[in-house]
This record gives structure tokens, sequence and C-alpha cells, in this order.
């Protein structure tokens, strides 16, 4: 790294090294036979790679920053006109200039979603057991998604066939809405399934359903109350549960992530979780029910400013890196500019930046670097007035940290231009000491000696230290 980084950085490096040692299997011991299959090397090496640093590694949290920030990238592409299956009929990648096009979050992250979900389908050990199975008989060799099914198959009774189609050669994203009805000492949940893009066209789901409650001696905190496993077969429109006792103060679907699927709150458990989102007690459930407070927004189902209003009250007290970063980014890049109405585009900019404040009197102390210096960068993006701004690149510092590196710089230099608070002169002052390390290959300029004093100085006529 050429400037300060968080730890969340840190992780996606030591994920990218897994995801290339995992190629040596998936993509090396045994190579796709076209590009039609491209998902076998990097849908798998994704998947193993957030996988091996969460058993291997220090990085014990990874699936929390998959579910953030890498499936919503998946989400996002199979949403677009430009979508295509995981595994596209041999056809329709003729070439390999069809098959760059297919590099993508369905490739990597959908793909990677679409294993995980398959591993809580069929059990880790028959999972494994397939893999073992395909990679003995196709090693130093090459090999079909029909290969890798057949090999699953000799390791288990469910119809992974079937399965495959549902999932690997189709396109869009299935939704799940919650409605909960309360009989007397009881409550019943209806689950409803709609597939995309036709409502009819659903995938068989293995879900966790997390039943939360809030905790009496703290009413911003949220315990666990039982999570319950579920199949929906995808051969009807709802799935139904009955429960005894009193409903949960919140219900959250596909708790744990892990399926591929959109989620809704119904209305009591959105208004818990405007309420204690922040104290869920697990990382993966939060990441969870931001991606469903994000797919609202996108689907018009939230306003936008209620999605701010969250971030306000909860990331202050957010611990989990990743999450910070996520929701931080959606909401300047997509919210800020893109879904709320031009003539509040600046009071949600303040919004935004107002969170990132509370993030820095929180890190004060000097715990959470990694929160604090993401809450900076994109305090940074988001400033609507130029005088802290100046202020910070004036100081060369954060006040309370951290000290400017190149790249903070520059984002704040970047920021004041937008602002019409910078222009080129400026711009040019910060590059000239820059580009005269350049040219001396980073080296101190060469002295050379006053006619006078005799004394050294450098090539700018100050005297060397």
């Amino acid at each position: 790294f050429r400037s300060a980084v968080t730890d969340a950085e840190r992780q996606t490096r030591a994920m990218v090294m897994a995801h290339e040692m995992a190629h040596r299997g998936f993509g090396n011991l045994v190579t796709m036979r076209w590009w039609d299959d491209i998902w076998l090397n990097e849908s798998f090496a994704e998947y193993m790679g957030f996988q091996i640093l969460t058993e291997a590694t220090r990085y014990t949290g990874t699936w929390a920053d998959f579910s953030i920030r890498r499936k919503t990238w998946g989400y996002d592409a199979d949403q677009r006109p430009s979508t295509h299956p995981v595994a596209p009929a041999p056809e329709l990648v003729p070439d390999t200039a069809a098959a760059r096009l297919n590099f993508d979050g369905i490739s990597y992250a959908k793909g990677a979603s679409a294993l995980r979900q398959l591993v809580a389908w069929l059990g880790e050990k028959d999972f494994l057991a397939g893999i073992n199975d395909h990679f003995t008989r196709h090693r130093f060799g090459n090999a079909t998604l029909a290969d890798f099914l057949d090999s699953l198959a000799r390791s288990t009774d469910r119809d992974v066939h079937a399965w495959a189609d549902a999932w690997l050669r189709t396109t869009g994203v299935d939704t799940l809405t919650p409605a909960i009805t309360t009989n007397g000492g009881q409550w019943h949940l209806e689950i409803h399934h709609e597939g995309a893009p036709e409502p009819a066209r659903r995938r068989p789901h293995r879900i966790a359903i997390g039943l939360y409650d809030h905790e009496p001696a703290a009413p911003h905190q949220l315990v666990l109350r039982k999570r319950v496993e579920t199949e929906l077969n995808g051969t009807g429109p709802a799935a139904r549960l009955s429960f005894s006792g009193p409903r949960p103060d919140l219900l959250l679907l596909n708790d744990g992530d892990l399926t591929y699927t959109k989620v809704r709150l119904d209305p009591g458990s959105w208004k818990a979780a405007v309420r204690s989102l922040s104290g869920l007690p697990d990382a993966v459930s939060r990441a969870t029910l931001w991606n469903a407070a994000r797919d609202m927004v996108r689907d018009g189902d939230l306003p936008a400013a209620d999605y701010l209003d969250a971030a306000r009250t909860h990331l202050p007290h957010e611990t989990d890196i990743a999450i910070v970063q996520g929701v931080l980014a959606f909401a300047r890049t997509q919210i800020a500019d893109r879904y709320v109405p031009a003539d509040q585009r600046s009071a949600a900019l303040n919004t935004i930046a107002a969170t990132c404040r509370d993030l820095l009197r929180r890190t004060e102390d000097g715990s959470g670097p990694g929160l604090r210096l993401s809450a900076v960068r994109t305090y940074v993006t988001s400033a609507t007035a130029p005088a802290e701004l100046t202020d910070w690149l004036e100081g060369d510092t954060v006040p309370g940290g951290p000290a400017l590196d190149p790249e903070l710089r520059w984002q704040i230099l970047g920021r004041l231009a937008v602002l019409g608070a910078a222009g080129p002169a400026d711009i040019d002052a910060e590059l000239a000491p820059r580009l005269q390390r350049h040219r001396t290959g980073g080296r101190r300029p060469l002295p050379r000696r006053t006619p006078r004093s005799g004394r050294q100085t450098g090539r700018l006529g100050r005297p060397l230290r």
C-alpha cells in the first residue's frame, strides 16, 4: 500500500490472494472446456477466497464484507438489461470477445452466492465430497458444468441437475416478503416468494429465519430468540409457518445470508430495525438487514431519506468496518447522487457529513483508526462548504488524526475544486514537488554550492538539512 488503509482493505488484499490460490484447483488442476463455464473458475475462487479467510486467517468476519460489498455487485448486475445466467448456454459465448463481457458481478459474486446456497442446500460434507470427486476424475484435464453436476450427484440423493437449471441457467433475483398475523397465543408467518424476471419462476432456497427481541435491560439491543431453518421449494407463491408465543420484535428472512435473494421486512420488524439495527448481535445479520433496506430504496419501497436517517442513527455505533464502508458508499454515490431530487441533494450530503462527524467524535480517543479513516474519506467527498477542508489541507492533518498522505490530499483538493475553492494553480502547486521527486527517482536533488558561502543547497535554492 502507498497510503493509509483500513483493516477491511487489508482483508480484501488477503481475499484476492486466497482467490488466486484457489485457482490452483478451480482453473488449473481442472480447467473449463469453454468460456461458457468461466464461473467454474471465478465463482469457485470467489467463494473459496472468502471461506479460506474465515477458516484460516485472523479475518473471521469476511462474510459480512461479502454481503455488504461484493454481493451487492451481483444484485446490481443481475437487475440490468445486460444480465446473463451464471452458466450461459455455449452458443451465447461464441468467442473470447463475448466471454470478456461475462467477467462481472454475476460470474463472481452471484456465482459465489449460488455456491454458498448450494452448500447450505446439500450440506458441506456432500458438497466437498462432490468437489473431491470432480478433482479426482478430471485433474490435469478439462471439464464442464455437466461433469461437475455428475460429481455432485454421486455424493448426494438430491436432484442437483434440477437445482442447477433453476439457479445457474436463469437470470434475475427472487424476492421474499414476510407477512405476520397473530391469533391468540400463536403467530403465523407467511413468506411470499416472487421470482424474477417472471414472478412464477422461483428458485428453491434453504434459508434461516432470525427471530429477535429487544433486551429489556438494554432497549436498543436485540437478542436472538430463535433461528429457524426452512426450505422454500419454489413450487408455490407462499410458504406458511406457525409458532407459539408472542411474535418477535424483529423477523429477518435469510438470516446468516446463506442464499441469494432480496428480502423485505414487515412493518413491525422495520420499526424495530429503525430503533435497534446496530444492536443486532451478528455482523452478517446486520449486513443482511442493511442490504434489505438498500434493495427497498432501489425498488421504490423505502424513501431514500429514511435510509439516510437509519445510517445517521446506527453507523456511529457500528463496529464492523466493512458495513460502515458499504453503507457510506451507497449513501454517498447512490442516494445523494441519484435517488434524491436535485433540490434535496445538499441536505442529503449534509446528513452523510454529519454521520461522518459522529464517527470522528467516537474515534477521537484513537480507537478504530480504520473507522476514522473511512469517515474522513466520506466526509471529504460529502462536504458542501470548503472552509474545514481548506484548514485540513493547509495544516496537513485532520485534527485528532490522521495526517494527510498524498491520497487524502488529492481527495481534498478534488473536492475543493468541485466546490469552486481550488483551481489549476492549486493543482499545479500540489503537483510540483511530486513531479520533482519523480524526475529525481524519489532521491534528494543533487547538491550544488553557492558562490559566496560554499554552503550546499538544493535545486530550488533551499538549504539542505
